[in-house]
């Protein structure tokens, strides 16, 4: 009698051959599953076929279906649903156990067509998956490629017909001798792989086009696009991606670096003076005291009505001052760069005060500009220059469809991103209210750093927090803050490594994230990434000096110590005084403020930074004699923030 195959010993796996041993994994718990093979026919039927079909076998077409209870053990619904995300071609095999037959196997590589999840009231979640494969399926465990050899032979075939004319018989006799020989080989196909390519030059690392498994090895050295790269890793699932068709070179690794000793000069960043004289009712401009770079300057011919069109300027002329004549009581902006390496330029403006009329005497306020503290995201940034008086401080105003408190006013332009306010009416950030619990979220933050690629800057930005999470990145780097905030552009993520960008523009590069709520943060570098004459000079645009500030109110006395890797480096005394000292980015600095007389038992000197958040270190001279003292709370490495003490110091920028 013959041995019965029960359902239950007809299992179907997924095959993982891309580790060893061979990963089995079966389908999750799997009830049913049918394999299927549709062989197509081609009629060939003739007049002579005695009035029968005749065909020939054509295609052939094979899938597998399967249903199961779902769960969380086996090849699971979790992974079935991104196999048909990520469009895998992945390897199954029907095991049959035929007793003490022992197994048998029909395996093919397949795409999932049809996925489906059922859950009804009651019953037991299942699950049903439809395999569309794709070539040849194979009686064996992994599938083989058989090519077969045949040679035929065949012997002359015989007819003798004798008639005989009384009966009209005829007898026909035929022998036909074919001996065939056929030979097989079978090997086994390699399932496709990827390679992970490490540019040798940029440190970028991209993907190659599919290989068979083996084409080549880790460590690799193989060029394309007329670059050298390094094979680093070999991915099994197709990574998406940039691919690159790759060409071995016989050696390994990545080539040895030469370097070549060159004389550097490290310059600093431009920077210049810019006032205005009111005459007749007009100003004329005046720019000058030019530092920085190689020392000969070029200034714009023109003023501009923006940062970014002064910057842009085309019309150029060599100097070391200019006036500009009849300007009115708008914002004026003018440049100078480095006439021997033009991308290191400044602008700055001026907004004159001197219209007159003869109805009334006017006095003109200076502007100033406005802290913004954002209600939402807590980050702080700054308004547009206004009257002084236009806004107070603890108002709430709107800007970019968000709300944000006033926390204290500028009286120089601090620069960076600079926002149009709107009032409200109201005060302070508005409270939330929930019916249970409220959760306030921390800062977005993140970290940026760069490397040099020649005169371009690598840009990596991870390290994603704060927020409510659900992090996307801007997909390009930007010149200038406000261009970075109105990025509309974004990949999902919380890394990001940019291709080499040149800064030249403005000597910084901005990048931007944003949270699941739309919430969003910009931080910049300032690359240092060098370029070099012709006489092997390499020039470097210099990190911007920190600017110190001492603000003493009427009736108070004091002093600002500026302690710069642990030495005293100058002591500011007066009201208004300031200092700019040249930073170098391993630089530390440190200030303490001494207050040695007062108005009044209430009034305290303050030390501002926010470096990390916003943090005030205080000077309580309620109780007690003078003079009294404070040391910033902690010695900070100068990263590109904004520092305060009292009236302000920081960072240029």
């Amino acid at each position: 009698m013959a041995t019965q195959v029960q359902g239950k010993d007809v299992i179907l796996y997924k095959i993982d051959t891309s580790v060893t041993p061979t990963a089995e994994t079966p389908f999750a718990c799997s009830t049913n599953c049918t394999f299927n093979v549709k062989v197509d026919q081609k009629e060939i039927s003739s007049k002579t076929d005695a009035f029968f079909k005749e065909y020939l076998t054509d295609l052939a077409v094979w899938d597998a279906t399967c249903e199961g209870i779902i769960t969380l053990t086996g090849y699971s619904y979790q992974q079935m649903a991104q196999s048909v995300l990520d469009r895998t071609l992945f390897l199954i095999r029907f095991a049959i156990d035929n007793g003490i037959g022992g197994f048998k196997y029909i395996s093919g590589y397949c795409f999932i067509t049809n996925f489906d999840i059922s859950g009804s009231n009651k019953d037991i979640g299942t699950y049903s998956v439809t395999l569309q494969g794709t070539g040849k399926y194979y009686t064996d465990a992994t599938p083989t490629t058989t090519t077969s050899t045949t040679s035929t032979s065949t012997s002359t075939t015989s007819t003798t017909t004798s008639t005989t004319t009384t009966t009209s018989t005829t007898t026909t006799s035929t022998s036909t001798t074919t001996s065939t020989t056929t030979s097989t080989t079978t090997t086994t196909t390699q399932p496709p792989v990827w390679y992970a390519l490490y540019n040798c030059g940029t440190g970028v690392t991209v993907t190659s086009t599919n290989y068979p498994n083996g084409t080549f090895s880790i460590n690799d050295r193989v060029t394309s696009i007329g670059q050298t790269f390094r094979i680093d890793s070999v991915y099994y699932t197709d990574p998406a991606g940039l691919y690159l068709s790759i060409v071995a070179t016989g050696l390994t690794g990545c080539p040895a670096t030469t370097t070549t000793t060159t004389t550097s000069t490290t310059l600093a960043l431009v920077d210049f003076s810019l006032t205005y004289t009111c005459s007749g009712g007009t100003a004329y401009l005046t720019s000058d005291t030019y530092t920085g770079g190689a020392g000969t300057y070029e200034y714009t011919d023109n003023v501009y009505s923006t940062q970014s069109a002064a910057l842009a300027a085309t019309a150029w002329t060599a100097g070391t001052s200019k006036i500009y004549y009849n300007q009115d009581d708008t914002i004026h902006w003018v440049a100078v760069r480095d006439a021997a390496n033009p991308s290191n330029r400044r602008a700055r403006s001026v907004t004159p005060a001197c219209a007159t009329t003869t109805t009334t005497s006017t006095t003109t306020v200076p502007p100033v500009w406005y802290n913004l503290f954002n209600c939402g995201t807590g980050a702080s940034v700054t308004s547009a220059q206004y009257p002084n008086g236009t806004f107070n401080i603890n108002d709430r105003v709107t800007a970019i469809g968000q709300t944000f408190r006033i926390d204290s006013v500028y009286y120089t332009d601090p620069s960076g991103l600079q926002l149009s306010i709107t009032a409200t009416g109201l005060t302070g950030c508005p409270a939330t209210t929930t019916t249970s619990t409220t959760t306030t979220l921390a800062p977005l933050s993140f970290n940026i750093s760069y490397t040099c690629s020649g005169t371009n800057a690598v840009v990596t930005i991870n390290s994603f927090a704060g927020g409510s999470g659900g992090y996307s990145y801007g997909n390009t780097l930007f010149n200038y803050s406000s261009d970075a905030y109105a990025n509309t552009a974004w990949t999902s993520g919380t890394s990001n490594t940019y291709a080499p960008t040149s800064f030249a523009v403005s000597g910084q590069l901005w990048a931007v994230i944003k949270d699941s709520n739309g919430n969003k943060l910009a931080l910049s570098v300032t690359p240092t990434c060098t370029t070099t004459t012709t006489t092997t000079t390499t020039t470097t645009i210099g990190t911007p000096d920190v600017q110190f500030s001492l603000t003493l109110d009427t009736g108070n006395t004091g002093s600002l110590a500026i302690y710069r890797n642990g030495s005293l480096n100058t002591t500011l005394t007066t009201n208004g005084s300031s200092v700019a000292i040249t930073m170098n980015p391993s630089d530390t600095f440190y200030c303490v403020i001494t207050q040695v007389s007062r108005a009044n038992s209430t009034q305290r000197g303050q030390i501002i930074s926010n470096d990390n958040g916003t943090t005030y270190d205080d000077v309580n001279t309620g109780a007690g004699g003078l003079p009294r003292s404070r040391t910033s709370a902690t010695t900070t490495v100068v990263v590109g923030h904004l520092y305060q003490v009292y009236g302000y110091c920081g960072d240029l920028r």
